[in-house]
């Protein structure tokens, strides 16, 4: 029984026994009729009344306990009912920071996902994104290394890419065959799912020595690469260093990331491959068009030699005879004048004329067919001593050219036409010393060498060099920039070596100066 309640029932039994004895009193004063003078009457009733007085103090005081305890205890309820609604309160404040820090984490990752895919697809560089992918896993998802390996689907193997944190050599030499189905990886990339290493010890991936430091479960992810339905390679990140285990929310991040990074890693290769596809096109094209300007030249140069035959067969019969009779005739008349004759000086003017005339038709005719060579073994340096002696007296003293030979001793002797090579070296040096007329620096380099089975001549000077405009022309029949020159010198000069089985080329520098290679076999092909 509550105590309370007890307390209540004592106290109704007790004022109900004060009642009845009071009421007694009054009936046995009433019915014995005891006088009021009696002895005893008035101490019991004195005692009676102080015992009600008294017990009436007590229930009243009793009445007011019961009412403040009463209270008390509503107050105490209340009390109770507060804290355990400031628990709560607290409660819900702390569950509330915990979805505050959970809601701006996830804001966080969402944002750094944004800003990633904006890199992402600010460039079509494969290298670029390859970058920016391992960059922000490594320090948003907070992975020691990561490595990306793409499909080779010829090989069909999966082939490091690009790494961080990872020694890329190892990485780069990494090939991970679709068929070995117990490797982690190619488990992964089957079945497209992240996947975390739990028994390490026995997979074949730890095999590769790049995986090696990998010694206890759970610091090893892979994740799937996918485009487009389609699985292109595989993430794999691991915490070699800082042994942090991987959970089940760290591998719905990497997949969260690895769908966009598996879209924007294909784009950049579709990229690629159609850049490749326009580049080779390109120069397909390029080389169509150049056959073509070949085909062309070869045409016109055809018809360039058809029509330099016939002239070269009317200026045989047309005009060296007449050059020849006037020749003789101006020697005749040079003998028969005084050489202190006035008119001796005419008369050295058709000379001269005259036998520019005749190196004209000499360069037409040689122009106009196959050169007929004189073999003979000679030394080549011997032939340079020669003619660079021969201009020293005449050439270079009227321009000031200052000649320097570099000339290797130890060439030896081999078959070429020594004529037809000097006369290839003295319209070289002559041209050169034209083009240096006008130049502060007049100097003239002639070495020889030998480059594998052919000996090298070259002649370099100090002229303005050759224009841009200029420089694909200077071989063809007919070009020159001379004033008093035919264009027939260099494309006869290069007919000359290429007759030898040799090759005559050219290289040059505005403002520097020009150098020509003579190229000569030190064996001649048969001349059949």
């Amino acid at each position: 029984m509550n105590p309370l309640e007890m307390f209540r029932r004592i106290k109704l039994v007790t004022i109900i026994g004060i009642c009845l004895v009071f009421v007694v009193y009054l009936e046995l004063k009433h019915l014995i009729g005891i006088k009021e003078s009696s002895w005893a009457l008035p101490w019991f009733g004195l005692v009676l009344e102080m015992i009600l007085g008294a017990v009436s103090l007590i229930i009243i005081l009793q009445i007011a306990f019961e009412l403040v305890a009463t209270q008390m205890a509503k107050l105490k309820h209340k009390q109770e009912e507060f804290e355990e609604m400031g628990n709560l309160l607290k409660q819900a404040s702390g569950e509330s920071d915990r979805r505050n820090v959970l809601l701006q984490r996830k804001i966080d990752e969402i944002s750094n996902l944004q800003r990633i895919i904006r890199e992402m697809a600010q460039t079509m560089d494969l290298n670029k994104i390859l970058k920016i992918i391992l960059e922000s896993i490594s320090i948003y998802l907070q992975y020691d290394r990561v490595s990306v390996l793409l499909m080779n689907e010829e090989a069909g193997a999966l082939e490091g890419i690009e790494g961080l944190g990872i020694d890329i050599e190892k990485l780069k030499n990494l090939k991970i065959q679709i068929s070995d189905k117990t490797n982690f990886a190619v488990t992964s990339l089957l079945e497209k799912q992240p996947k975390v290493l739990f028994n390490y010890r026995d997979n074949p991936l730890i095999d590769f020595d790049i995986f090696k430091e990998i010694d206890q479960k759970a610091i090893l992810a892979c994740c799937p690469l996918e485009a487009k339905g389609r699985v292109i390679g595989i993430l794999i990140v691991d915490n070699v260093k800082s042994k942090r285990q991987i959970e089940e929310k760290d591998l719905r991040a990497l997949l969260t990331f690895a769908n966009q990074a598996g879209l924007a890693i294909e784009n950049a290769r579709l990229y690629e491959t159609e850049r490749r596809f326009k580049e080779k096109l390109q120069e397909e094209v390029d080389m169509a068009v150049k056959k073509l300007e070949k085909a062309q030249d070869q045409l016109i140069q055809a018809e360039k030699l058809s029509a330099l035959g016939e002239m070269a067969a009317i200026v045989t019969h047309e005009v060296r005879n007449p050059l020849s009779t006037i020749r003789g005739s101006a020697e005749l008349m040079q003998e028969m004048i005084n050489k202190n004759d006035p008119s001796q000086k005419y008369i050295d003017f058709i000379l001269k004329e005259v036998d520019r005339l005749n190196k004209v038709v000499g360069d037409i005719l040689s122009f106009s067919h196959k050169p007929q060579l004189t073999l003979k073994k000679s030394d080549i340096n011997q032939v340079i001593d020669e003619l660079v002696s021969f201009l020293e007296l005449t050439d270079f003293v009227k321009v000031g050219v200052k000649c320097i030979k570099e000339l290797d001793k130890t060439l030896p002797p081999f078959d070429f036409d020594v004529d037809r090579i000097k006369q290839v070296t003295l319209n070289i040096i002559q041209n050169a010393c034209h083009f240096m007329v006008n130049r502060g620096v007049k100097q003239l380099t002639v070495v020889t060498k030998k480059n594998n089975e052919n000996v090298e001549v070259e002649i370099s000077d100090t002229g303005p060099g050759i224009p841009p405009e200029n420089f694909n022309k200077i071989f063809e029949p007919f070009f020159t920039t001379r004033t008093r020159g035919t264009g027939l010198g260099l494309a006869v000069s290069r007919n000359i070596v290429e007759t030898h089985g040799g090759k005559l080329d050219v290289r040059s520098q505005i403002g520097i100066g020009t150098t020509f290679i003579i190229s000569l076999p030190l064996t001649t092909p048969s001349m059949g």
